[in-house]
């Protein structure tokens, strides 16, 4: 039994080079994984692969479409109870390697949360403190995915799965 995830992140990426040996140093450092996980990280080979490692793209949920120079991801999936924290750790870990205004959205079963980067640091808006349109950013981003992947939307963009 695990918990239920809706993740969403708008990334814009330096270096995906940097950035890919940086998430993966990420991943691994902590002792969270068995030998066939640890496996499955040394070889993602570019963002597409990290990407779809962290939102668990295997459950097909997992989709991205490219906006302006942001990538913005979204995938709903079962997790085990402790990846909210994999993802906060690796999002704090890559913040050298994102452009300002990149952001991860994580709504679990226990909470949700938001970590935005700001000058080049990472920072966590008091969802308290934010303002309607603000909080609900989360849930509008997860409805314009759905619509423009069912065609609800004439917008011109590109849905595609990870």
């Amino acid at each position: 039994m695990g918990a239920a995830y809706l993740v969403n992140a708008k990334l814009k990426i330096k270096d995906p080079e940097k950035f890919v040996a940086d998430s993966k140093k990420a991943l691994l450092k902590e002792d969270w994984w068995d030998d066939e996980y640890k496996e499955a990280i040394e070889h993602l080979g570019n963002v597409k692969d990290v990407m779809a490692f962290l939102l668990a793209a295997k459950q097909h949920t997992a989709r991205y479409v490219k906006k302006d120079d942001f990538i913005l991801y979204t995938s709903a999936f079962d997790a085990t109870y402790g990846w909210e924290g994999i993802l906060d750790t690796w999002f704090n870990d890559v913040v050298d390697d994102l452009y300002d205004g990149s952001y991860l959205l994580v709504d679990g079963d226990e909470r949700a949360w938001e970590n935005v980067v700001r000058n080049g640091k990472v920072k966590s808006p008091d969802r308290k403190k934010q303002s309607y349109k603000d909080r609900t950013k989360f849930e509008n981003f997860y409805l314009d995915e759905y619509d423009i992947a069912h065609g609800k939307k004439a917008l011109k963009v590109s849905i595609r799965k990870l």
